[in-house]
């Protein structure tokens, strides 16, 4: 049991050590970025998002513009376009990866 318990721990903790270097690689901005990309995919307005939030469409263009968002409203915002916080940070990394893919074309 004491070794199941260890393997379970171990996995966990590597899967964070992953997902923390892969967040400290990106800026918020890329991370930021691919939200919006997201939000605007599935076609959802300010006023949508923020009645999500439960803000004004004012407030959700603030929150935008000053980059100004806590873990817990990226976490909103992924449940609203139906990603976790793991699929964000992938699509966030293969934008970064394709945008760098054309540059080197």
């Amino acid at each position: 049991m004491e070794s199941l318990f260890y393997n379970t721990y171990s996995v966990i903790v590597s899967i964070y050590r992953h997902i923390w270097t892969v967040i400290r690689a990106m800026t918020t901005e890329k991370i930021l970025l691919a939200l919006k990309r997201e939000l605007k995919n599935k076609s959802f307005t300010y006023i949508e998002i923020g009645k999500h939030l439960g803000v004004s469409a004012s407030s959700v263009k603030r929150l935008f513009a000053d980059r100004s968002f806590t873990l817990q409203r990226i976490e909103q915002l992924c449940d609203l376009v139906g990603l976790d916080m793991l699929q964000l940070l992938q699509l966030a990394d293969e934008h970064q990866s394709q945008l760098s893919q054309l540059e080197r074309e």
